[in-house]
Parts: structure tokens; sequence; C-alpha cells
């Protein structure tokens, strides 16, 4: 079951058909797998670009040189964060010492604020009665005066009428 060509196909075009078969639809192959490869090149490209754009030195220092100082720089930055960490410790324990002392001294000048006014109180009263005290004495005092005044006159009196 050969089909055997048509008659009068003239042999320049057998050989333009066997051109195209043989080196023109190869050719188209590989060209349109060359353009799929040159787009996967640029964009391959144009990442690599970015990458390089990251991590290609632009500044005068070494970029290890400038991570490594970094790194140091972090490392002290943690040791002072830990050495503060623990003055801050310590300085809770010293205020919480300090709030038990001034919770004591509040008591005590409490109860001496109280001993004082009971003190107050106490010292009130006995200017009252020493107050009081003073009056009676003075009344009394004032009373023998006129007792006394009344025994010189009876005196008095006594002494005229005996001369």
């Amino acid at each position: 079951m050969q089909q055997e060509a048509p008659q009068g196909t003239p042999w320049w075009a057998w050989l333009i058909v066997l051109v195209l078969v043989l080196f023109v639809l190869p050719m188209y192959r590989i060209w349109s797998g060359q353009r799929k490869q040159v787009r996967e090149a640029r964009a391959q490209g144009a990442r690599i670009n970015k990458i390089d754009e990251q991590v290609t030195n632009t500044h005068s220092t070494n970029l290890r040189d400038d991570v490594d100082k970094t790194t140091t720089a972090a490392e002290r930055a943690a040791a002072a964060a830990e050495k503060a960490a623990g003055a801050a410790e310590r300085a809770a324990r010293a205020s919480e010492k300090a709030l038990e002392v001034a919770v004591r001294t509040e008591k005590a000048h409490e109860d001496t604020r109280r001993d004082i006014g009971g003190i107050r109180s106490d010292q009130r009263q006995i200017r009252e009665d020493v107050t009081a005290v003073g009056r009676r004495l003075d009344s009394s005092v004032e009373e023998r005066r006129e007792q006394l005044s009344a025994v010189n006159r009876r005196l008095d009196e006594h002494l005229r009428e005996r001369k």
C-alpha cells in the first residue's frame, strides 16, 4: 500500500519537499528550542542579577568583617542584657527589703504617734488637774486671807478694847 507520487510532479518540487523535511523542519525545531532556552536564560539571568545585587559588596569594608563585627556587637549586647537583668533582679530584691523596712518603720512611727498622743492626753489631764489644784489653792489662800483678815480685825478690836 504504498502511494505513488502524483504523475507530473517536477523533480525540483520533490527537492523542495525533501529540503523542507530534512533541513527546515529540524532547523525550526532547533530554533524554537533555542528561543525557549534563551527566554529561560534571560529569566535566570534576572534572578541571578537580583541575587548578585544582594551579595555584591558595594562599600569599602568586607562583608565577612561586617558580619563578624555585627555578631560580636550582638554577643556584647546579649551579655550586657544579662548583666542588666541581674542588676534589675538585685535592685528588685533590694527594693523589696526597703519596702519591708519602710512598712516596719511606718508601723513603728504609727505606734510612736499613738504613744505621743497618749502622752499628750496624759499631759492635758495633768494640766487640767494642776489648774484645778491651782484654783482650789488660790481659793483656799483667799479664804485664809479673809479668815486671817477677820482674825486680825478681831485681834485689833480686842487690843483696842484692852487699852
